[in-house]
């Protein structure tokens, strides 16, 4: 599965192959693209999302507000979030950074 997420406050999720097998990819804004397999969507525009390193179906998104949230995509609902203020990092199972956000400053 292939993430991706942006301005519209929703994570977009398309299985790989069909992507890969579509030409060079998804033309941003251009159509022509691969439907997604699944949409979701999110309080607020994201910064960046990774997936868990140990569950493949959990995924951890940051967004502009300060906020973490660890989305399972196969039921396509958030499981938590984290609202740190200004700066946030989520972390797998393992420890390791995947994700960070930051607020806007106020």
């Amino acid at each position: 599965m292939l993430a991706a997420a942006g301005a519209a406050a929703r994570i977009v999720i398309y299985e790989y192959d069909r992507v890969a097998g579509a030409g060079g990819g998804v033309v941003p804004g251009g159509g022509g693209g691969p439907s997604p397999a699944t949409e979701m969507a999110t309080r607020s525009k994201l910064t960046c999302l990774a997936y868990s390193a140990v569950e493949r179906a959990h995924l951890i998104a940051g967004d502009y507000d300060g906020v973490v949230t660890l989305w399972d995509t196969s039921t396509q609902q958030s499981v938590s979030g984290l609202c740190v203020g200004a700066l946030c990092v989520g972390a797998d199972l393992c420890g390791g950074p995947v994700a960070q956000g930051g607020a806007a400053e106020r």
